[in-house]
């Protein structure tokens, strides 16, 4: 049996053509002699595997069994074999034993870097609007355009168009529309553009106010009260902010009632006058009433600005001085000279933020 036998593995393969086929043959000779001398049975089967586990390249090259002509064996995947069509001009290719030889062959004349340059330099031409510049020395062929052969005369107008004098008033009457005072009139037989100027949709209000002032009653105001100068028993008043100009007999003892304007200095929310009294001594008045006064935040400085009965330019906080009080609260402040508004200035601080009743009575000097 097969089983009992113990063959010698089939020889390795090298790389010498004619010791691998000594030694296979040999291998053969000693493989049937040891199965004949052992009683065993050597079969195809045992033969071919034997083959196939030493030589699975030659084994399996027996897998191609086309034999027609001009075919080559290559391998297309691992121990596998395939046919490629191998011509007699491949043949011929590869009997071939230099690279000039081959090329020869196959009628290919390679150029030098020189002799292809010099093939380019004469193909290209010179054309109208460019020239060529071929510098064999330096291997450069340079061109150079020019327009002296071309004009606008030469391209045809496409989607850019040319210039007319006829394109460019129907494009200046179309861009110029008529607007506020002006209107335009386009007479394109005459090519003529006529604009019409009108006032009547203008007013002094449109007009910026320059060198020449426009009229205001403040402006008239101003203009009297400089204009009117005291005289010799006669005083004048003139309140800015209320728009009066009072003229007065001067005489050392006067008496009289007012109600004087309030201003909202600091922490005020309201303030109500009512009608003072005065009393005017030489240059020396006395002022007494009553104003209410509704504080925004209880605890905080308040002041509200008071009108004189009489004139005086205040030029330091003590030409004016006075005190006040609130009715049923504990709440008291000073009066002084307000000298940038020519006011009294009643200042304390709010006990609280409810409107209160407040008696006043200050004294200051005419100036």
């Amino acid at each position: 049996m097969t089983d009992a036998i113990t063959f010698l593995p089939p020889p390795r393969a090298t790389n010498n053509a004619s010791a691998d086929a000594f030694a296979l043959n040999r291998w053969t000779h000693e493989f049937f002699e040891l199965a004949f001398t052992q009683g065993g049975l050597v079969t195809s089967e045992t033969l071919a595997q034997q083959l196939e586990d030493q030589y699975p390249i030659l084994f399996n090259l027996g897998s191609v069994t086309d034999s027609a002509a001009d075919k080559l064996p290559y391998f297309s995947g691992v121990n596998t074999w395939s046919l490629a069509d191998f011509t007699s001009t491949a043949r011929g290719l590869v009997a071939k034993t230099t690279v000039a030889d081959m090329l020869t062959y196959l009628g290919i004349t390679l150029l030098t870097a020189e002799q292809a340059m010099d093939v380019i330099a004469g193909m290209i031409q010179n054309g109208t609007g460019l020239t060529w510049t071929y510098n064999d020395g330096a291997n450069t062929l340079t061109g150079d355009v020019s327009l002296l052969g071309f004009s606008t005369t030469q391209l045809a107008e496409g989607l850019n168009l040319y210039f007319t004098n006829e394109r460019v008033d129907d494009r200046v009457a179309v861009l110029i529309q008529n607007g506020t005072g002006i209107s335009w009139f386009y007479n394109d037989g005459a090519n003529t553009l006529t604009p019409t100027i009108s006032l009547a949709s203008f007013s002094t209000t449109n007009l910026s106010e320059g060198a020449n002032l426009y009229y205001t009653d403040e402006r008239v105001d101003d203009r009297v009260a400089a204009l009117l100068v005291a005289g010799t028993g006669i005083s004048l008043s003139y309140n800015d902010g209320a728009n009066t100009l009072t003229i007065s007999e001067s005489t050392t003892l006067a008496s009289g009632v007012y109600t004087p304007t309030l201003t909202n200095v600091v922490n005020l929310d309201a303030s109500t006058a009512y009608q003072c009294q005065y009393m005017r001594v030489g240059s020396v008045v006395t002022v007494s009433g009553r104003i209410d006064l509704d504080p925004t935040t209880s605890g905080v400085d308040t002041q509200v600005g008071i009108t004189l009965p009489i004139a005086s330019n205040f030029g330091a906080i003590e030409d004016c001085g006075g005190t006040a009080a609130a009715v049923g609260v504990q709440q008291a402040g000073a009066i002084m000279a307000d000298s940038t508004n020519d006011r009294a200035l009643l200042e304390f601080t709010a006990a609280t933020n409810a409107n209160k009743q407040m008696n006043f009575s200050f004294t200051y000097r005419i100036i």
